[in-house]
């Protein structure tokens, strides 16, 4: 006689760091039955991903204050270019376009006119 079996791997959840440093969860349906064992699993994920995003905001805050403008921040939205005005907190001079100085000088939308002008670990 043969068997024939299937392990199938279902996710019933994932858990991320969002844009804004909070922990995204995303589940299969809103209402899932989890055994104690996955639901335990999924607690020290949540409590591992929200002390990333905690360190990756003390990060960013970090390297916002020791930097003087040039390079951003590599986490979530600050990684879009932002133009001078709105790195030295200006954001009212600002006319929505970033100059990014690699081989010649590119002219990219302002990243924080996305977030309504609120950088999170930027300009102060």
């Amino acid at each position: 006689m043969s068997v024939i079996e299937r392990d199938t791997i279902t996710t019933l959840a994932t858990v991320d760091i969002s844009d804004g440093y909070g922990v995204e969860l995303r589940q299969c349906r809103k209402r899932v039955d989890y055994t104690p064992e996955e639901a335990a699993a999924l607690a020290r994920e949540l409590l591992q991903v929200a002390a990333e995003a905690k360190a990756a905001q003390e990060e960013d805050k970090a390297a916002a204050r020791a930097l003087s403008g040039g390079v951003r921040p590599v986490h979530g939205f600050d990684a879009a270019p932002v133009c001078r005005e709105c790195q030295e907190g200006k954001h009212g001079a600002c006319t929505g376009i970033a100059l990014v100085d690699a081989d010649d000088v590119e002219e990219h939308p302002c990243g924080c006119s996305r977030a309504d002008h609120e950088l999170i670990g930027g300009a102060a």
